[in-house]
């Protein structure tokens, strides 16, 4: 079972017999509890192998681990005795270095969906930001066909008063041109009396 699956439990609250029993089924079950020597001892190596915790202590909390710190930490925990509660009757500090050693990797976990979430973000951020272009781009060419519609009605407003205005002036010699005629036509008999 996978640590982060596992119920916690009250420190002091498990006995070492009743977290051997507790194993998940499947896993090997070992045919004697180990010694309290040997549990110290296999501790010791763990949080020493590498200078593990003053580089525990280096990762600021708010990184995830390197994978391979990550991997010893779980190995390190999946062991029942190992576990904060376990460890309480042997030592009260080693049993608290196990609870910080347990919150650090359910922080490393909850980091790692995090960063996963933040990645699946960036791609719908890059969607964003592509779609906000083309947005933009929209909105600018927009603004030029709403000036250049603009600049039309103003040209079509001057064409129409220029229309009605030859139109006007059109009526008005078209007016001139009937008195014109007409009076041509009343002086024309008397042009040919007169030649």
């Amino acid at each position: 079972t996978p640590i982060f699956l596992r119920r916690r439990v009250p420190a002091g609250a498990l006995s070492a017999s009743t977290v051997a029993a507790g194993r998940a089924v499947g896993e090997p079950k070992e045919s004697r509890q180990p010694a309290r020597n040997e549990i110290l001892e296999w501790a010791s190596n763990a949080a020493n192998k590498e200078k593990l915790l003053p580089l525990l202590n280096d990762v600021p909390s708010s990184e995830p681990l390197p994978g391979w710190l990550a991997e010893v930490l779980e190995q390190f925990l999946a062991r029942g005795e190992c576990l904060s509660s376990a460890l309480w009757a042997l030592s009260p500090a080693a049993s608290r270095m196990s609870a910080w050693l347990e919150a650090r990797l359910d922080s490393h976990r909850v980091l790692m969906r995090m960063e996963e979430a933040r990645q699946s973000m960036g791609d719908l951020s890059s969607q964003l930001l592509q779609a906000t272009a083309a947005f933009g781009a929209c909105e600018e060419e927009l603004r030029r066909t709403e000036r250049e519609l603009a600049r039309l009605e103003a040209a079509h407003s001057n064409a129409v008063q220029k229309r009605q205005q030859l139109i006007r002036e059109a009526a008005a010699l078209e007016a001139q041109t009937e008195r014109a005629t007409k009076v041509l036509e009343i002086a024309a008999p008397r042009r040919r009396e007169c030649e």
